[in-house]
């Protein structure tokens, strides 16, 4: 869970990466509503020093909420960039407003991943992406290069069938 929010290795699926986006924003909403809470029951009592004291605990546990955050959804957005095929340095459109902005929410919300292994590693398990099914089940994977089938066998599509699936006749 902490390598998912905020680890920089490896991949993150379409769906774990709005599953991201989605706990942090609703995160942050509970604590600007703890925040407005707290503050709110410190006033109305009149003592000032008590009500400065408080305030100080609400500033600083927002500053490292928010900290935080912005350090969790800066990790899903290179995770996600690298289950993409592509670096860090992706993450740089986003200095070009609008356009870069819309970018990124394209490229990183709704593309899918890359189906196989790449420079980042195996593609992620699980959060149901489709774009994944039958990649990480290796029970597919046949022996046809002992039948002179060719290289290329053990490798399968994305529906789990080897390559030379199609190619195969009925005997």
């Amino acid at each position: 869970m902490l390598q998912t929010l905020f680890g920089l290795n490896g991949r993150l699926t379409r769906t774990g990466f709005w599953e991201v986006l989605i706990s942090v924003m609703l995160l942050d909403v509970a604590a600007a509503v703890a925040a407005i809470t707290a503050l709110e029951h410190a006033f109305p009592g009149g003592q000032v020093i008590a009500a400065s004291q408080v305030y100080e605990i609400v500033r600083w546990s927002l500053l490292a909420v928010a900290v935080l955050s912005v350090w969790a959804i800066f990790a899903a957005h290179v995770k996600r960039a690298h289950d993409r095929g592509r670096g860090a340095g992706f993450l740089l459109w986003v200095l070009l407003p609008v356009v870069g902005w819309l970018w990124l929410l394209y490229d990183l919300g709704f593309k899918g991943g890359d189906f196989s292994r790449n420079r980042f590693g195996a593609p992620p398990l699980g959060h149901g992406d489709l774009h994944h099914a039958g990649e990480h089940d290796l029970s597919f994977v046949s022996n046809d290069h002992h039948h002179g089938q060719g290289s290329h066998s053990g490798h399968a599509d994305r529906h789990g069938r080897s390559r030379n699936h199609r190619n195969k006749t009925a005997v």
